[in-house]
């Protein structure tokens, strides 16, 4: 169950990211510079929850030694 209301809340705020983005009234240049920013954001994320998933893992296994 906590999978999809992960999954789902990620979704969800991307969806809505994505489609300010869209509906934005800017120039070209601005519109993709917050494009390559959210992309970043997205990504450092994805490193950051690898991170602590992989400290909490190396935790749990010096606990179990």
């Amino acid at each position: 169950m906590w999978r999809f209301v992960a999954y789902g809340a990620f979704l969800l705020a991307m969806s809505f990211n994505a489609r300010g983005l869209w509906r934005l009234n800017m120039n070209e240049t601005c519109e993709a510079s917050l494009l390559v920013s959210w992309l970043y954001l997205t990504t450092s994320t994805f490193g950051l929850a690898k991170t602590l998933r992989d400290a909490h893992d190396a935790d749990r296994a010096a606990a179990d030694r």
